[in-house]
């Protein structure tokens, strides 16, 4: 029975001891000890055990020891390897490791408030530059807490924020199956110039006070750096390297305000070839990684739980950049020091953003931005300009295999691209569905050039304003240019498919578009090609041009709607007297009976307008209304079907125009009050052409339609002996 009891006793507490590394504070029920616990070093054929009763009962003196003494005996041949054994241990002081030593912690736990290792300069240098200041770094195994106490924290003695590993001007660095917990507005692992390093394994829990942290701002778990005086202090020589080919693979970030970034860098020095893969994030405050100033790098296959936001990428942040060149004499952009020859990839994937309490103001899965300097920045030393984010691909890989990455939760944006160039964002599934922000949207594309949005699936949200894809200008200084829409798949919006402002020279095609108020809808726009898109169950337009567009084509849609299928309305022009061009062909149109599937409204519109087809087979109605003094000029190749039969229903005159090979002229008489006024119009059948469209309007509210739509008119067909007068609606 006493054995019974004990077997229970000792398995309860190995329960309660595994419970308690992973709670808020999960050493707080450990007894620490500073005199006991030994080192042993091997190296070669040297073999030594360091125990602290041999450094005055001070096993923080005793592991110091082992490290220098370890580094002192190491070669790039011939490596030291550096076991502690297991134990609890309260330090007093910082840990210096050295060139070519692996230390493994397996099985102990450590409490420092400070920082706890760092790795030594070769030789004792006090400084070093470049990545030469130590090589060949491991370390492995230990939980490793700072368990900042709340005392330390008041008006006189603010808590302190120190990291816990720090590594600088250094390559070859490792850290694995490490547990960093309770730290404070810091950093758990600071890379500074490194040159190749891996952690992996390792998990990154509890910054403490996380949820203040949501409003009061904290920093990276992982923290990629440069040499930067103010970014990464107490490592001379500060000379600007930057850290370089990173790999930061299967970990767990837990409860901490972000988790792997960079917010500092050198104009010129990006951060390059960085790998963020198979990691968790869960319940991060903030940004979860956050990429500014990289170039070739991965960040995929990581699942994003609770998140804040899920993947920031920039290419430049105002007052945190440092630029080095002399630009006095230089008229550039950032296509100079922003690489445009490395691509950026992000894909595989799975964010899902925190639907409640999110202090984040812009909750967003992958945001990927350029900047923007309006004035001088002192700071940075950077001209005013624009500086463009290049090459982020995002849904694919390097080999372009389908990747897709999958965002939901309470989103303010799924994807969104500002200032970017050559971007390309493919194949991925975005979730509106938990969104609470009255205006979510999909995908997000703002003064950029050479976008390519392809085959994503857009999909649920009853919130009045959720949109797509939207295409965009900032501040109408930078327009969208060569935006390419196509392949996408946006279902269930309640406000729009796809959205078009101020942009220039997109192209929509082959785009599915189901169970929306606008399937379609371009404002201000110029070159826009609205291309084989299948638009369904629209409860307003299909197609909409609400104001101010110019040069589009809307040719071979299908397109179903409660209200007109195209719906051209420049009612709200900015500048009405500007005369504008279209083309609107060979779409499919289905509506109710009594709708104009075509209308155009106070439209300055150079326009042909031909093969537009009803569902049932029949030509489309073109419905026209403008006020006097607007020009119009209309080629509508549909009245080269030159017999008319005409039909009256609800008011509505529908001409049925009948190939007849003899007649090929019309003629064009106003009715006004039945009395038919001199001729107006005649030409060729197949050519309707006028410069003067006033002339066809006595009053602002009588409509005007032509072929095979015509009010208030009187058409002769020459040659035939039947003239047909239509009423006035």
């Amino acid at each position: 029975m006493k054995n019974k009891v004990k077997s229970f006793t000792v398995s309860l507490l190995c329960v309660s001891f595994i419970l308690c590394m992973f709670t808020t504070m999960p050493t707080s029920a450990l007894t620490f000890s500073a005199t006991t616990g030994s080192v042993k070093v091997k190296c070669g054929s040297y073999s030594h055990t360091f125990s602290a009763k041999n450094y005055g009962n001070n096993f923080s003196r005793a592991l110091s020891t082992a490290l220098t003494t370890a580094g002192k005996k190491a070669t790039s041949s011939q490596k030291a390897y550096v076991k502690i054994s297991k134990g609890n241990y309260a330090l007093d002081r910082c840990i210096y490791i050295y060139s070519n030593t692996t230390l493994n912690a397996t099985g102990s736990t450590f409490r420092y408030p400070l920082n706890f290792l760092k790795n030594g300069y070769n030789n004792s240098a006090s400084s070093a530059k470049g990545y030469s200041g130590s090589e060949n770094i491991t370390v492995v195994g230990g939980v490793w807490d700072m368990n900042v106490a709340y005392s330390n924290a008041n008006s006189t003695n603010p808590r302190v924020t120190h990291s816990t590993f720090r590594f600088g001007h250094c390559r070859n660095i490792k850290v694995k199956d490490c547990v960093f917990i309770n730290n404070y507005n810091c950093h758990d692992i600071e890379l500074g110039a490194v040159d190749n390093a891996v952690i992996t394994n390792c998990i990154f829990k509890n910054d403490r006070d996380v949820n203040k942290l949501y409003t009061e701002g904290g920093k990276e778990a992982v923290q990629i750096d440069s040499a930067i005086s103010g970014a990464f202090p107490y490592f001379p020589s500060y000379d600007y390297t930057p850290s370089k080919n990173i790999t930061i693979k299967n970990n767990k970030f837990v409860n901490k305000f972000r988790g792997v970034g960079s917010h500092h860098a050198v104009i010129g020095n990006t951060y390059d070839n960085i790998s963020v893969h198979n990691n968790t994030f869960d319940n991060i405050a903030g940004f979860s990684v956050y990429a500014v100033y990289w170039t070739n790098s991965k960040i995929y296959n990581n699942t994003f739980k609770d998140v804040g936001s899920g993947i920031d990428i920039r290419s430049m942040i105002s007052g945190e950049m440092v630029n080095l060149r002399n630009f006095n004499n230089l008229s550039y952009r950032s296509s100079d020091y922003v690489t445009k020859t490395y691509s950026n990839y992000v894909y595989g994937n799975n964010i899902q953003v925190r639907t409640k309490d999110n202090t984040c103001t812009v909750p967003f899965g992958i945001r990927c931005s350029g900047a923007v300097f309006k004035q001088y920045d002192s700071y940075s030393k950077m001209k005013a300009g624009k500086y463009s984010i290049y090459n982020i691909n995002i849904g694919f890989n390097k080999n372009n295999t389908k990747k897709p990455n999958i965002i939901s939760g309470n989103l303010t944006y799924g994807i969104t691209l500002y200032y970017g160039g050559n971007c390309n964002i493919k194949y991925n599934e975005i979730d509106l569905s938990n969104s609470t922000v009255n205006t979510p949207y999909g995908i997000v594309v703002k003064g950029s050039i050479n976008t390519n949005v392809a085959e994503n699936n857009i999909k649920n949200s009853n919130k009045d304003y959720a949109t797509g894809v939207y295409v965009g200008s900032v501040e109408t200084d930078y327009p969208s240019t060569n935006t390419q829409i196509t392949g996408n798949t946006i279902s269930n919006l309640a406000y729009g498919g796809i959205s078009i402002n101020d942009s220039c020279d997109t192209k929509i095609t082959d785009n599915t578009v189901d169970i929306s108020k606008y399937g379609v809808k371009i404002r201000g726009t110029v070159n826009t090609d609205i291309n084989k898109n299948n638009i369904s169950n629209c409860s307003q337009y299909g197609i909409y041009e609400c104001y101010g567009s110019t040069n589009y084509n809307i040719t071979s849609n299908s397109i179903n709607s409660i209200f007109a299928p195209i719906f051209v309305n420049d009612i709200n022009d900015q500048f009405p007297l500007e005369e504008k061009s279209a083309s609107i062909m060979n779409n499919t149109l289905s509506c109710p009976a009594d709708v104009t599937p075509i209308s155009i409204l106070n439209a300055n519109l150079s326009a042909e307008i031909f093969g537009n087809i009803r569902s049932d087979g029949q030509y489309a109605v073109t419905g026209i209304k403008g006020e006097k003094g607007m020009k119009y000029t209309y080629l509508l190749k549909d009245m080269s079907m030159t017999s008319v039969n005409l039909t009256k229903d609800n008011d509505m005159i529908t001409l049925d125009w009948k190939n007849v090979d003899d007649i090929n002229n019309y003629r064009i008489n106003r009715t006004i009050f039945g009395n038919d006024t001199d001729s107006i119009g005649q030409g060729e059948i197949n050519s309707f052409e006028d410069t003067d469209f006033g002339k066809y309007i006595k009053y602002s509210d009588i409509s005007y339609s032509v072929a095979p739509y015509i009010s208030s008119l009187n058409i002769k067909v020459l040659g035939s002996p039947t003239v047909i007068t239509i009423p006035q609606i």
